[in-house]
């Protein structure tokens, strides 16, 4: 895979990048990818966008909500989940089928 073309030249794409962040490569290809890289700044460049973003969304997860929002998503799930699995207004009727 060495190349010293980089950019729309490269046959790899993101994906593959992806792949090879996350370790997801027969260690020959990563072999490969690693010797591809010393030699290709645009697909260093993609690699490190990579890694860069996959750390912006695991710091983004671990941040918790803010009470309001929470509740506020946690009523619109209820509300849309009422419809199909009964919640809320079924147990309703039932109780009041049951207390008659």
């Amino acid at each position: 895979m060495r190349r010293r073309a980089s950019g729309p030249h490269c046959p790899v794409g993101l994906e593959h990048w992806s792949r090879f962040t996350d370790q997801d490569l027969p260690p020959d290809e990563c072999a490969r990818c690693e010797a591809h890289l010393e030699t290709c700044a645009e697909c260093r460049a993609r690699v490190r966008a990579v890694k860069d973003t996959i750390g912006l969304c695991r710091r983004v997860a671990r941040q918790a909500l803010p009470p309001r929002v929470k509740a506020s998503a946690r009523k619109r799930i209820q509300a849309l989940l009422a419809p199909v699995t009964g919640t809320r207004s079924t147990r309703r009727t039932r109780r009041r089928e049951t207390d008659q």
